[in-house]
């Protein structure tokens, strides 16, 4: 038992130090460094992979009802660990990308305002794609 203790100290650093006083107020917070634009971007891809999982379960939903899918496989792509996966996705790979333009957040940011079914929804989300 004495060896598991003083293992567990000698692990564990011993007695631990309070940190440095210091009287900046700011000490010790981190600081957001991105530019507004990115910090637009991570909203809009935040709310966009949400509602693309969203509209994914609603597919699924509509070829089961259709009969294109079986129940299993229906409640099995439709769980909510599997959604919440599949927003995470598409929210990641969105964020990837970094040369995305004012335009093109602006079109993220909107189009879940002013459309409101999946379908014109992701017709609108189209419009992400660089223009020529």
């Amino acid at each position: 038992m004495r060896v598991f203790v003083l293992m567990f100290v000698i692990a564990c650093g011993g007695k631990q130090q309070p940190p440095p006083k210091t009287d900046d107020p700011n000490a010790g917070v981190v600081k957001d460094t991105r530019t507004e634009l990115e910090k637009r971007r991570d909203a809009a891809c935040e709310n966009v992979g949400k509602l693309t999982a969203k509209c994914a379960a609603e597919d699924a939903k509509r070829d089961f009802e259709a009969g294109k899918t079986k129940q299993a496989d229906y409640e099995a792509d439709t769980k909510p660990a599997i959604v919440a996966k599949l927003a995470a996705k598409v929210e990641g790979e969105c964020k990837a990308h970094k040369d995305y333009s004012s335009r093109q957040i602006r079109v993220m940011e909107k189009c879940p305002q002013y459309e409101t079914e999946c379908g014109p929804l992701m017709e609108c989300l189209h419009n992400v794609q660089p223009q020529k």
